[in-house]
């Protein structure tokens, strides 16, 4: 089932063949319902990944300060409009 499945997918243009040191191998399993779901398995590159001891900041409050600066440009520009 896997290489049919697969051969549908290369012919279709969904995935292409690749031999590049950053490609991980596909595994399509069958679910319980009997469709098909895709899987990438990335366990090697969580081998040779590195857990950084500095992890950034949540995205969430940097995305309120570029609110809040692009809400205090808005009145900059309300308070020295010539209109």
């Amino acid at each position: 089932m896997q290489g049919k499945e697969s051969k549908k997918m290369v012919d279709a243009g969904v995935v292409s063949l690749s031999t590049s040191l950053w490609s991980f191998p596909v595994v399509l399993i069958e679910k319980k319902d009997g469709t098909t779901c895709f899987c990438v398995d990335y366990r090697a590159l969580n081998q040779i990944t590195h857990k950084d001891s500095y992890p950034l900041q949540p995205a969430r409050p940097v995305g309120q300060d570029l609110v809040l600066i692009h809400v205090g440009f808005d009145n900059w520009l309300l308070a020295n409009s010539s209109g």
